[in-house]
């Protein structure tokens, strides 16, 4: 069940996080599930969390924004006709970078799943994407964004023996036809897909299948690559969380996938490197041709491990692996680019809620909290003048166009002309906004001075970080 959500509000001073606050009930949805996500909008940074609350057979989800101080009032996502009206058991989201959008998907009991994406106010592109999916309530499928092109990618389990995937275009806005990956001969039980961040790689693992089987698969942008690619490896963990996963590094274009041997009380991993399409043990360098024959952590946890999650962090190339096990243990550890180390306070719950390793019972994400050391602007603005006739030509009765051509390497903000033709109480002042970096300000008036007197011109050009600079011009 899920009660409800929580929210951290969190000290900008140095990053911690304070007391987590309710924020908002939500109801309750299929016990052993997970049916419901969450994530953040990549460029405002808001929450969108979609949900499934309770067991009705209909073809409604739910979902809310948070702004990082309240949530909205609830909203509803209407799935298409060609759906079945049922409770949706699994919910996934991926945001993309740069933007707004996050594509979602979601599984209900009945072989079907729908997938949407939100343009940043809406939910859109509501689509069908099959009515045939494995016939297994496991996370079948897996959805990402290619990070060059912007489309987007779901990969699912098929009937019986396939794994198929679609393409969402950016151009056109719409989803492809369905497409076989891979026929497995057997039924595809649980699907992971991640990203590359710099390019539009992407690999798929694909299994436990029901014979126990796994496969990986990398995509290039184009079409799925099985030159090098590994073959499969037989006797996995076949338990009903995920326990095949797999993650980008952040700038190298180094995918880990972890996954777990039947019984293990370790993990198997391995890289793929998407610069030459290689499949590697990172620890020894050696070549990955089967799964049977990957690196292994040795026995890093107390029983059977059941459960494996994996997230980049967003400031280095190392990424956190979570894992549960037949004990209710939860350890974390970090892959550091060849090999498994822990944290100090690694066994962070030894009594979960999980029922043998059967569920996920914890998440984690690092703290996104990235101090930036922005350099003063002390930069003066630039300021040349001219006047319509010379100065030794200027009479009584003459209009004298004066104008300022203004530069700063920042941003302008206004300026100000005064004119001063009979002493300091009876000036003109006259106030011009500017904005870019490039502007003129101008203007025109009489001289009604007499021969024989002064007059001061003075241009004032400030910028948007309060620098000015004056320039003046007299006249006599």
């Amino acid at each position: 069940p899920v009660a409800s959500f929580s929210e951290p509000t969190v000290d900008n001073t140095n990053g911690t996080f304070n007391p987590w606050l309710d924020v908002a009930s939500i109801g309750t949805t299929n016990d052993g599930f997970r049916g419901f996500d969450i994530d953040a909008e990549d460029a405002t940074g808001d929450f969108i969390a979609v949900y499934e609350k309770d067991t009705t057979a209909d073809r409604t989800l739910y979902y809310r924004k948070s702004n990082g101080t309240d949530w909205s009032s609830e909203s509803t996502i209407t799935l298409p006709t060609a759906v079945a009206a049922e409770a949706q058991l699994y919910v996934a989201m991926e945001n993309q970078n740069g933007s707004n959008e996050i594509m979602m998907a979601s599984a209900g009991t009945n072989d079907d799943i729908t997938a949407a994406r939100w343009n940043g106010s809406d939910w859109v592109n509501i689509t069908t994407i099959t009515t045939n999916a494995a016939a297994i309530d496991e996370e079948r499928f897996g959805i990402t964004w290619e990070s060059n092109t912007g489309n987007a990618m779901i990969v699912w389990g098929e009937g019986t023996t396939a794994a198929n995937y679609n393409v969402w275009n950016r151009t056109n806005l719409s989803w492809g036809g369905s497409r076989l990956l891979v026929d497995r001969g057997a039924v595809v039980q649980q699907v992971d897909i991640c990203a590359d961040p710099l390019s539009n790689y992407v690999v798929a693992v694909m299994g436990p299948d029901s014979a126990g089987d796994l496969l990986a698969q990398a995509w290039d942008g184009t079409a799925w690559l099985t030159t090098n690619q590994p073959t499969e490896e037989g006797a996995v963990e076949n338990a009903a969380s995920k326990n095949a996963v797999c993650k980008w590094t952040k700038n190298n274009s180094v995918a880990l996938i972890v996954f777990i041997d039947a019984n293990a009380l370790g993990f198997d991993f391995l890289t793929y490197n998407a610069t030459d399409n290689t499949w590697k043990c990172p620890a020894d360098g050696t070549t990955v041709t089967a799964l049977t024959t990957t690196c292994n952590t040795g026995n890093v946890m107390s029983d059977d491990i059941e459960a494996v999650h994996v997230i980049r962090d967003p400031n280095s190339n190392d990424i956190m692996v979570m894992g549960i096990d037949l004990a209710e243990d939860l350890e974390m550890f970090i892959f550091n680019g060849a090999t498994f180390t822990q944290p100090t306070t690694a066994l962070l719950e030894a009594t979960t809620t999980t029922i043998a390793g059967n569920i996920e019972p914890g998440d984690f994400d690092y703290n996104r909290l990235v101090t930036v050391t922005v350099e003063a602007d002390t930069t003066f603005p630039v300021v040349n003048t001219a006047l319509n006739k010379s100065l030794s030509n200027i009479l009584n009765g003459d209009v004298i166009n004066i104008t300022a051509n203004i530069t700063d390497e920042t941003g302008l903000s206004f300026c100000q002309i005064i004119i001063n033709q009979s002493g300091p109480t009876a000036l003109q002042f006259i106030n011009i906004s500017l904005s870019g970096t490039t502007a003129q300000c101008s203007n025109s008036s009489p001289v009604t001075l007499s021969a024989g007197g002064v007059i001061n011109y003075t241009i004032r050009a400030n910028d948007t970080s309060n620098n000015f600079r004056t320039n003046d011009t007299i006249v006599e």
